[in-house]
């Protein structure tokens, strides 16, 4: 709703990024801005006579009968300046002293276009000063004049303890710059500690998200070496083989910046060596065109049959976990610890603390909600979060194309289908984390792609025929 209005085009609003959408006061109760990562059906709005205002955002003052003449004389450069120097100089008691006299904290520096809230979080020992910020009206999600919230200030600045707070007091960790990059984005590319990483996707960050050039996170961890980070975008359901618009994959990032750990890690996950770029390249003729030849022999040489000593290295967590202090977590954490171990082909590969060669349902993730087997229909009920994420249809699949099973698969859960080695499949759709839809025979279901390869057309006729 907000795009909408401001891609209007007699729609001018200056600083239009700190907008939003505010709900007058109603049922004794005061008003709010609402928040933007939230639906508006979340909200206890009054359908008959609904009414939101879109303006600035501004404190919301609990007292009904404000003198708002005095209070816009109260917010003066010399006060504002004030203010700001209490922040700095962590002075609590002070800040709480013209909060209650109507401070508003919501506003930019002069020099430096930064807020109180940005302020505080770049600072060390500031977790006082947030919480007397946000008490006294700061809003979460108020923007510096260059499009930074709060997060991505703490996150840059890698600040663990004051993200902890903003996160807990209930700030997103999905909001997106004026570049449309994420805090998740910045904790990878300026080599903060794996911990900000890690709280940010326990707090239900998005890994999916891609540039304008098709890079996502995963690209971006290949491209500096962040092994640990791209460990738990993987564990948080990364695509291991996302291409981006020049058809390259992690895999083929890793080749061209001789980031040999991430490619091991990638390899010992599942990658595919043979996929190519829209060059027509492989990872590994990326890597001998880009002089990195060591990394073009083991990628070259790699078995992909067991888990090598870099996967090993950054093996600490088996499955994703999530933060209770999102309401939305607990759908966050079913739907994408199902699609991570459905999603990731390479636990069907390796070793881990469920046995060699495990494959793991809903009901042998510790911690699950769901401790009967989902496999059995008549066990633990139906599930309706399980399907939308995981059998969901990207696209239909190429015409002309065939297909035959390259191992064995045995179907893990309803909807899937189960292959024999030497099955011919007919592959009707693509769907998420590397999930295929196809048939075989009379039946039809979902596997996982790396179960099958392409043949010839005159191969599947003359094995037909014979």
């Amino acid at each position: 709703m907000k795009q909408h209005i401001l891609q209007c085009p007699d729609v001018e609003l200056p600083d239009s990024r700190n907008h939003g959408f505010y709900m007058l006061p109603q049922n004794n109760k005061a008003g709010k801005f609402l928040d933007e990562e939230r639906l508006i059906s979340d909200y206890p709005i009054d359908q008959r006579k609904a009414y939101l205002e879109f303006r600035y955002k501004k404190r919301v003052y609990r007292q009904l009968n404000l003198d708002v003449a005095q209070l816009k004389k109260f917010h003066s450069k010399s006060t504002l300046k004030q203010f700001l120097d209490y922040v700095r100089n962590r002075q609590v008691d002070k800040i709480n002293k013209l909060a209650d006299k109507g401070m508003d904290p919501n506003f930019h520096e002069e020099a430096t276009g930064e807020t109180p809230l940005t302020i505080a979080v770049s600072m060390d020992r500031s977790e006082d000063v947030l919480k007397a910020l946000v008490n006294g009206g700061a809003h979460l999600d108020f923007r510096t004049r260059h499009g930074f919230t709060a997060v991505h200030r703490a996150v840059q600045k890698g600040n663990i303890k004051s993200l902890d707070i903003l996160l807990d007091l209930g700030a997103s960790p999905n909001s997106k710059d004026d570049r449309g990059l994420s805090p998740l984005y910045y904790s990878i590319v300026t080599g903060s500690e794996t911990h900000i990483t890690e709280l940010l996707l326990k707090d239900c960050a998005e890994v999916s998200p891609v540039d304008s050039q098709g890079w996502g996170l995963i690209h971006y961890a290949c491209r500096y070496g962040r092994v640990r980070s791209l460990k738990l975008l993987l564990l948080y359901g990364a695509n291991i083989s996302l291409a981006n618009e020049a058809g390259n994959t992690p895999l083929h990032v890793s080749a061209l910046y001789s980031q040999e750990e991430c490619a091991h890690l990638l390899m010992d996950r599942g990658a595919d060596r043979a996929a190519k770029n829209k060059a027509n390249q492989t990872p590994f003729q990326v890597a001998i065109l880009a002089n990195n030849f060591e990394l073009a022999e083991v990628i070259r040489n790699h078995s992909g049959q067991t888990l090598g000593a870099y996967s090993k290295k950054y093996s600490s967590q088996d499955t994703p976990t999530f933060s209770k202090r999102r309401r939305w977590a607990n759908y966050i954490s079913h739907s994408q610890s199902l699609s991570q171990v459905r999603g990731q082909a390479f636990l069907d590969q390796s070793e881990d603390k469920y046995g060699p060669k495990s494959r793991m349902s809903l009901a042998t993730i510790p911690g699950s909600p769901e401790k009967k087997s989902l496999s059995n229909g008549s066990a633990g009920g139906a599930n309706p979060l399980k399907a939308p994420m995981i059998h969901r249809r990207i696209k239909e699949a190429p015409k002309g194309r065939f297909y035959i099973a390259k191992q064995n698969y045995s179907a893990q859960e309803v909807g899937e289908l189960s292959l024999h080695k030497g099955d011919h499949v007919e592959v009707t759709a693509i769907g998420e984390y590397n999930y295929w839809q196809g048939r075989v025979a009379h039946s039809m279901g979902w596997f996982p792609s790396y179960c099958v390869e392409e043949i010839s057309p005159k191969y599947r006729k003359s094995k037909s025929l014979s």
